[in-house]
């Protein structure tokens, strides 16, 4: 269902898997240089 959402969606989880089944655009990081907007990698997933 929420896959097939054409809106804005805000998600916060720490839960890999279910990340990657929403099928995200972008993602919100915050580093030392402040936020920061980026493109959804699968790369940015952990392996562990």
């Amino acid at each position: 269902m929420l896959r097939h959402y054409q809106g804005a969606l805000v998600v916060v989880s720490h839960d890999e898997t279910f990340l990657e089944k929403l099928n995200l655009t972008h993602r919100l990081m915050v580093n030392e240089q402040g936020w920061q907007l980026i493109a959804w990698h699968k790369r940015h997933l952990s392996t562990s």
